[in-house]
């Protein structure tokens, strides 16, 4: 939006205003550089000499006591013999006017003797006995040959802030407690007449005499001002501070030999007193300057404005086709040339316009051909001058909604616009600047090709490869844009398919590394533990140790199955879980799950109690129906109360099928909860209770007896107690062969030499103590492969024991190793990793691995695994 331009008559007014006031605005600039510096020089010279006045003032009101107090102490050095008595100290105090107690203190710094005006509101016997050895003037005045003024202090002798003046007398020191309040109402009447405040800092820069008293009364301190700061460095003068919130011009001296310092300061606005009046004046002056100007502006602003509004008036008669020949009066000479001249541009251009018009129509036939293309062309103010019948058809909208009423921004989303103009580093507060970021690349004459969105005229967003170039006149100025719009709809979504294929390829990829990973370093340090309990039971223990032991496994394969557990999780909602259905012994099952929450039943204080009598084989893959019970039974026991009762029993069912109740006498549930039991982490309301749980077993469970083609149903009562009953279809009669039993017999004739690659020291530990089972094997260790690859040149092994992920590669590596080597060629290789992953197995055995095993490994299957490879 181009911004509006002031009147001449604005403008002759500004320039006349302007001529009035620089002569004013330079006598005022001048006056001050003048005046403001003597009016500061009389101030300091001013406040140089009210400093000495009062400096002159203290000295006299501290002479005479100081002479009385010397006077006194060279009586009592002249006679040794003399003690300081009252007879001695009160002529003293009545002839010293200043002093409000005076006493004798001898060398240790006790009061000997003390005279006290009454007005101190103390007896001098109470201060005899006193020790001021403390005091800060106590020691100067030891040492000085001459009377000593100490700073301010509040004075425990009178209660009051006070100042001393201390004199030496032998081994004694003569001292006056100085009445400051008589000091300061007499430095008052110094300021009274003149606006000048008078303060006496002693010389820690503490306040003695001050206007206000209090500040004296409570010890203020100044020295944090400059100006003080420096005087008691050695350096008084004069200069600018600030004392409650106000400005002042001060000068500070010392005041005679007593170490006190006199501030004198003038408020820093009466300097500015006769500028003020004098600004007042001018005020009034250029208020009357301003007005005569303001007046012959507007007067001869209106006169020559008259002529030009007669041009406008003419050239808009020129427009409008009605003539335009110029009578009345225009003014000067150059006026009217200035008119003839406008008058020929008028008539060029409207020829042009013509010529303009005719060759929009021949483009607008060629442009209307091309139905499948939205071809449009926008003014520099972004306005539509060409909308095709490509556009028409692919936007909605008619061209004669468009051209010439309405921007190309109403086609454009916003958000994309802003995010242009962001990538620029332009604003887009204004139509106008979002109008310009999307013409940027085109002002800039390059060809920019990339995607939008339009909104279509029912609403709808359609995504297009928009163009925009830029048009420039016969002068090679821009005259305008071009762009051209392509429908981008079945590209997009050929592209989508395409991404969305590749994520999922690539997520699965993720998937199966992760898994991979996750397995590896969770079976790692179960191998070691079940590795070494297998091997314990070989040795002989006593029938407790047999049955912790037997423990330990027992948990530790179930830790090995939920491992697996919780791996195969995913998979269960993407339908890859793969179970092993099998012929199962129910009662079998039933019973270890009992075993393993025996442990859960004693520590809550709830008994466990089971009926199996007729337990059959069911179909169901064995590790996840262990899975259901411990689940089931582990909720009976946790939602159960102390001293209550969790039974399992078989249940009759449908022919073909075999179900296992499991019933509590806990808190139950109504219908409410029934309704949202199988929703995924719904805890039921016991969110806030100290119950542990995250709401999803149920839903593991529910969902895993319906892949072994089983159900769950429930049946339950708030306060009464709930009843789970898992439902298996029955199997058909088998015979189960007993469990193989772990043998450390050796076969006999068995030697052969082994090589272990493994970087874990534990499992590596536990094959060594494994394979001492077979004494005829002697074992080699490796820790990665590039130790691997050093023992298997040096000496070809009978039988190579590999892990799959070592700390320089995978066993993969060593594999394709293996099959570029001669001489090892045909090299019996055992793959041994906590990987149990199946893409995992085939990868191995694919890469010429003679077996795979999973850790935690059972000693029994390891052994035979190896002397089956050893046979070979």
């Amino acid at each position: 939006m181009t911004k509006k331009k002031p009147s001449l008559r604005r403008l002759l007014a500004r320039q006349f205003i302007v001529a009035a006031l620089l002569p004013l605005v330079a006598f005022a600039v001048l006056w001050g550089a003048l005046t403001l510096p003597e009016a500061v020089r009389a101030m300091a010279q001013e406040n140089e000499h009210l400093a000495m006045q009062t400096r002159s003032r203290i000295a006299s009101q501290l002479a005479a006591p100081q002479r009385g107090m010397l006077l006194l102490a060279a009586l009592l050095r002249a006679d040794t013999a003399r003690s300081c008595d009252k007879a001695m100290l009160g002529p003293a105090l009545d002839l010293t006017q200043e002093f409000e107690a005076v006493y004798c203190v001898d060398y240790q710094g006790l009061i000997e003797e003390a005279q006290v005006r009454p007005s101190a509101g103390v007896q001098a016997s109470d201060l005899v006995g006193m020790d001021v050895s403390q005091r800060p003037f106590f020691e100067r005045a030891h040492t000085a040959d001459h009377a000593v003024w100490s700073d301010t202090f509040l004075s425990p002798l009178t209660g009051r802030v006070t100042a001393v003046l201390a004199a030496r007398a032998g081994t004694r020191l003569l001292v006056g407690e100085l009445a400051l309040g008589g000091l300061s109402k007499d430095l008052a009447l110094l300021a009274r007449a003149d606006d000048a405040i008078v303060i006496v800092l002693d010389g820690r820069g503490r306040v003695i005499v001050h206007p206000q008293q209090q500040l004296a009364d409570w010890q203020e301190s100044l020295v944090n001002l400059p100006l003080v700061r420096a005087a008691l460095d050695g350096r008084p003068g004069s200069g600018e501070l600030e004392l409650a919130g106000q400005r002042w011009l001060a000068a500070i001296a010392p005041a005679a030999d007593s170490g006190w310092q006199v501030l004198v300061a003038h408020p820093q606005a009466r300097l500015y007193r006769p500028v003020l009046r004098l600004l007042g004046l001018a005020a009034v002056v250029l208020s009357l300057s301003l007005a005569l100007a303001v007046w012959a502006a507007l007067r001869l602003a209106d006169r020559e404005a008259a002529r030009y509004r007669r041009i406008v008036a003419l050239a808009d008669a020129v427009v409008a086709g009605q003539g335009g020949e110029a009578s009345g009066d225009l003014g000067s000479e150059e006026v009217y040339a200035l008119w003839e001249r406008l008058r020929a541009l008028m008539d060029r251009l409207q020829e042009q316009e013509q010529r303009a018009k005719r060759a929009q129509l021949d483009l607008q036939a060629v442009l209307d051909a091309a139905t499948e293309v939205a071809v449009m062309s926008v003014d520099e103010r972004g306005v539509f001058r060409l909308f095709n019948r490509g556009a028409e058809k692919m936007l909605g909208y008619q061209a004669a909604q468009m051209v010439g009423l309405r921007s190309a921004l109403c086609l454009h989303e916003g958000d994309e616009v802003m995010a242009r103009a962001a990538e620029l580093g332009t604003p887009a507060d204004s139509p106008a600047q979002a109008f310009e970021a999307l013409l940027a690349a085109a002002r800039a004459g390059r060809f920019e090709f990339g995607d939008w969105s339009y909104r279509r005229a029912d609403g709808s967003v359609l995504r297009v490869s928009l163009s925009v170039t830029a048009l420039h006149d016969g002068a090679g100025r821009a005259s305008g844009f071009l762009a051209v719009a392509i429908d981008q709809t079945e590209r997009l979504r050929a592209a989508e398919l395409e991404l969305a294929r590749r994520g999922a390829e690539a997520a699965s990829q993720a998937k199966s590394e992760f898994l991979s990973r996750v397995s590896h370093e969770l079976r790692t340090p179960m191998n070691a533990i079940l590795g070494y309990a297998q091997l314990l039971a070989l040795e002989a223990l006593t029938p407790a140790q047999q049955e912790r032991l037997r423990r330990i496994e027992t948990a530790g394969w179930h830790l090995v199955h939920l491992i697996d557990d919780v791996l195969d999780l995913s998979r269960i909602e993407s339908g890859g879980l793969q179970l092993s259905l099998e012929t199962v012994d129910l009662g079998e099952a039933a019973e270890a799950a009992l075993r393993l929450v025996a442990p859960q039943a004693e520590a809550a204080g709830v008994s466990l109690h089971a009926n199996l009598v007729g337990a059959a084989h069911v179909r169901a893959d064995k590790t996840r129906l262990q899975q259901v019970l411990l689940n089931l039974l582990s909720n009976a026991i946790k939602y159960g109360h102390a001293g209550g009762s969790v039974w399992l029993s078989l249940e009759p069912g449908e022919p073909g099928w075999l179900g296992l109740a499991v019933r509590d006498d806990g808190r139950g549930m109504d219908e409410a909860q029934l309704a949202r039991l199988f929703r995924p982490f719904d805890r039921l309301g016991l969110e806030g209770t100290a119950v542990p749980g995250t709401g999803i077993g149920l839903v593991i469970t529910q969902r895993l007896l319906q892949l072994m083609q089983g159900r769950l149903t429930v049946s339950s009562r708030a306060g009464q107690g709930t009843v789970f009953t898992l439902w298996l279809p029955l199997a058909e009669t088998a015979e189960l062969g007993p469990l193989p039993l772990l043998s450390a017999a050796v076969p006999s004739g068995q030697s052969a030499d082994l090589l272990y690659v493994e970087d874990n020291a534990v499992n590596a530990g536990l094959m060594r103590e494994l394979l001492a089972l077979r004494p005829g094997l002697r074992l080699r260790l490796a820790a990665d492969l590039a130790e691997a690859r050093r023992e298997l040149a040096e000496r070809r092994p009978t039988l190579l024991l590999l892990d799959m992920h070592l700390p320089d590669g995978s066993a993969l590596e060593l594999l394709d190793w293996l099959r570029q080597r001669g001489e090892l060629a045909g090299l019996p290789v055992l793959v041994i990793s906590a990987d149990a992953t199946p893409a995992r197995r085939e990868a191995a055995l694919a890469a010429g691995a003679s077996g795979y095993l999973t850790k935690p490994l059972e000693v029994a299957q390891v052994l035979r695994s190896i002397d089956a490879a050893l046979s070979v």
